[in-house]
């Protein structure tokens, strides 16, 4: 299963992303192609999932180790902390330098 997606952007950049799954939803990959001026690298990055199906690493254009607690929770992702309440609901998601 692939979800293919573009944008256009103020100042004439664009943006266009392709996701690959298997047959569950996990996903496989991901491709971006950004124009100037855009933060995000163009490139593919791959998924890695485990026998729980969360994601142990991301590699390629925008590599990451998301890191979970023992519920299960995603608790850091892509410079993200996130936080959970008591019944595994999440509560807050904060970008390194907020408080």
């Amino acid at each position: 299963m692939t979800l293919d997606r573009a944008a256009s952007l103020p100042g004439g950049a664009t943006e266009r992303y392709a996701f690959g799954y298997d047959g569950i939803g996990n996903r496989l990959n991901s491709e971006t192609a950004c124009t100037a001026p855009t933060p995000l690298p163009s490139g593919t990055t791959a998924y890695v999932v485990n026998a729980v199906n969360q994601y142990t690493a991301l590699t390629g254009a925008r590599p990451d180790t998301p890191t979970y607690d023992l519920n299960g929770n995603t608790t850091a992702l892509r410079g993200m902390t996130l936080r959970y309440d008591e019944a595994d609901g999440m509560i807050r998601g904060m970008i390194r330098g907020d408080r």
